[in-house]
């Protein structure tokens, strides 16, 4: 009671307070008390065994002290000596605390301004001393290993005898000391990131991580020799393939083209690369925004170099189509789907995804149409992948493909249940026939049986089932029957629809053609081009041929239609000299077909199995580099009239960034663009300002 009425201290407060005028601040006591807490400290750094009790008691004298300077009214402390130390250093006296609104800080005044402002120095001192050491005895992963526990001591050390408060001023001393002063001569050891990466060394990748993660900008250049290691990786492994490709000449063979595109050797080194350094980023790194930019400015680089007649995306898209055809490698549902995840995170590193588009859609369209994909799940789950990277725009026509592709089998139900409603037989004789019909601007460009291509109709691609055809051949490329087989189709069509007209493609055409050699039966399983050429051999003289059954190259020619002498003369080489020869040449040359030979069906013929798959031609590359030209002229085109739609003027310079940002499946050069602005100008979609001609206007 009297405490409170009077306002004066507490008994307990007033014996703190004078222990603390006449004891702690008399004479060297805070000095030699502090130096001998810095000792203990220390002596616990280096290894050895203190009293922690003894410690936390003489801190714990510190809170009171702290107690007591803020119950002291500032004349309660009038006449008090200040420490030696406090004198040396111009610091207030310890009875004249601060005025603090906040309680817990008032009560560290004496902490902070006694130990800690002491402590950190000697932290300071202590720690640059180890580093010297470490750096000369210790590799790099050592010295982070000495670093990272000496940050866990220092914090268990703050948990039992320090103040929390204490702990981040701390640990950046020690940061300081360890790893800020220090990163240039740690960061260039033997044993740095590069030699972390060599050797997998990936809990030393973790530490380096989280060590340099707590200096300001530490990981920056740590992140930039992670992308040169990655980028010298890469362009080792495309560096390897450049001479593979030199190897071959300046002219290589189809056959050699289509070799180094179909070995999936090249592509699943990216992948399994990918994959490590994406595992490691995402393990070791955090998936740290910093290493991931990282990562993907390094593929970048080495995936968009030029290879000169051959290109990445041509063999990302061929590694595709090796996975995804019937026949290949044996996968289960699920090794497909991870793979072709990791192949379209490849592929999100390509500049010209459009040229991937353009020649995936090619091969999509061969396995839908010659029915060789091993899963029409596969097919749409990798569609949908490359949706989720690029867009509804980018798969909108791999999405048509696979929908004409549906149809086109209720389609055929459809016209099965037709011809039952009618005589059949005598309109096409013994073919069993099948249509797919597709929509022109789905499916890649293809040529119609006159030769020329398909601007806006329907496209519709035989199948053919062809047993004994005897007939003649006019000047049509089709036999009669065949003929007939289309006629049937086209009035079933035209009954179901109008205004639309259906061209035939018989380059895509399939066709199984019985056949006997000797007393043998084998089914032939080849082009529609391909049997007709065949089927010429059931009545040889009427198409030229003499008695014994031989018909001359140009006779053949002449029946079938089939395109040029280049195109013919490759149907007649899967024919008579690849690996099944059904047909004799009278050439002497077993690798060349001469416009001057002769053709008969081959008596020597034989093979044990009833069903013989004859290979096509080996095909020119389905990517044609003009028609990508002509889309990216369309795209830059549309991409200006947006633009300059919304903002009605802008200059050159605005523009082309704009157009540039845009574009996400390509990256035109600007000389592209401005070619592209000229062409609309002339169009009168834009105009140049009369006082600034590098400014364009919108024209409406």
């Amino acid at each position: 009671y009297y405490v409170k009425l009077q306002s004066v201290d507490t008994l307990a407060v007033r014996g703190v307070t004078i222990f603390k005028n006449l004891a702690f601040n008399h004479g060297h006591v805070a000095a030699r008390c502090r130096a001998a807490i810095l000792d203990m400290i220390n002596r616990e750094r280096e290894g050895n065994e203190i009293d922690q009790g003894l410690l936390r008691g003489v801190v714990d004298m510190l809170f009171d002290l702290g107690n007591a300077s803020r119950s002291n009214s500032p004349a309660d402390a009038q006449g008090t000596s200040s420490s030696s130390a406090n004198a040396s250093t111009n610091r207030p006296t310890l009875g004249a605390a601060p005025s603090q609104a906040n309680d817990e800080l008032s009560t560290l005044w004496v902490y902070q301004q006694e130990l800690v402002e002491y402590l950190l120095p000697e932290t300071a001192r202590f720690y640059e001393r180890q580093a010297k050491v470490w750096l000369v005895n210790d590799s790099l992963p050592e010295y982070l290993i000495k670093t990272e526990s000496a940050l866990m001591a220092e914090q268990r050390r703050v948990e039992s005898y320090l103040h929390p408060s204490s702990m981040q001023k701390i640990k950046d001393v020690v940061i300081k000391a360890t790893l800020t002063n220090t990163m240039s001569q740690t960061l260039e050891k033997d044993t740095n990131i590069t030699w972390m990466l060599d050797n997998d060394r990936r809990e030393d990748l973790s530490r380096l991580w989280r060590m340099f993660g707590l200096v300001n900008n530490g990981l920056t250049p740590i992140a930039a020799s992670f992308k040169q290691y990655v980028q010298d990786l890469g362009n080792s492994v495309v560096d390897a393939l450049l001479e593979q490709l030199r190897a071959l000449g300046p002219q290589p063979s189809p056959q050699a083209k289509a070799e180094i595109l179909s070995d999936p050797t090249f592509v699943q080194k990216l992948i399994d690369m990918h994959d490590r350094f994406k595992t490691i980023v995402a393990e070791c790194f955090q998936s740290d925004g910093l290493f991931q930019k990282s990562l993907k400015e390094a593929f970048e680089t080495f995936i968009n170099r030029d290879l000169g007649r051959f290109s990445i995306a041509a063999m990302m898209s061929s590694f595709c189509d090796r996975v995804l055809r019937r026949g290949g490698e044996k996968r289960s549902e699920e090794q497909v789907d991870a793979l072709m995840s990791k192949l379209v995170d490849l592929f999100s590193f390509l500049t010209d995804k459009d040229v991937f588009a353009e020649i995936y859609r090619n091969q999509l369209a061969k396995r839908l149409l010659y029915d060789t994909s091993a899963s029409d799940e596969a097919e749409k789950n990798v569609i949908q992948k490359l949706k989720m990277k690029c867009g509804a725009q980018f798969t909108s026509k791999l999405e048509g493909m696979i929908t004409d592709i549906s149809l086109a089998s209720d389609m055929q139900k459809q016209f099965r249940e037709y011809l039952s409603h009618r005589d059949s037989q005598a309109d096409y004789g013994n073919i069993d026939f099948s249509v797919t019909v597709l929509t022109t601007g789905f499916w890649p460009t293809y040529h119609v049986s006159q030769g020329a291509v398909v601007a806006s109709s329907r496209l519709a691609v035989a199948s053919l089932d062809v047993d004994g055809l005897h007939h003649p051949i006019d000047s049509v490329v089709l036999p009669m029957p065949m003929t007939r087989c289309l006629n049937v189709f086209t009035d079933f069509y035209n009954g179901r629809t109008q205004h639309r007209k259906l061209s035939w493609i018989h380059t895509l055409g399939q066709a199984v053609v019985g056949a006997r050699f000797g007393a043998r039966k084998h089914d032939l399983n080849c082009s529609t081009l391909q049997a007709l050429i065949l089927l010429l051999f059931n009545n040889p003289t009427a198409h030229g041929g003499d008695s014994e059954g031989w018909i001359s190259f140009h006779d053949i020619h002449a029946a079938t239609g089939c395109g040029d002498d280049s195109l013919c003369k490759k149907l007649l080489a899967t024919l008579s000299i690849a690996r099944y020869k059904v047909l004799e040449k009278s050439g002497s040359n077993p690798r060349i077909i001469d416009v001057e030979e002769k053709f008969r069906v081959n008596p020597k013929f034989s093979c044990p199995q009833r069903k013989i798959k004859i290979p096509p031609p080996a095909q020119d590359e389905t990517h044609k580099a003009e028609r990508v030209q002509e889309d990216r002229s369309i795209s830059i085109e549309a991409a200006i009239v947006r633009i300059m739609k919304t903002r009605k003027t802008c200059s050159h310079q605005q523009l082309v960034s704009e157009v540039l940002k845009q574009l996400s499946f390509f990256k035109p050069n600007p000389k592209v663009i401005k070619q592209r602005i000229e062409h609309l100008i002339e169009r009168e979609y834009l105009e140049r300002d009369e006082n600034q001609p590098n400014v364009y206007r919108y024209l409406a």
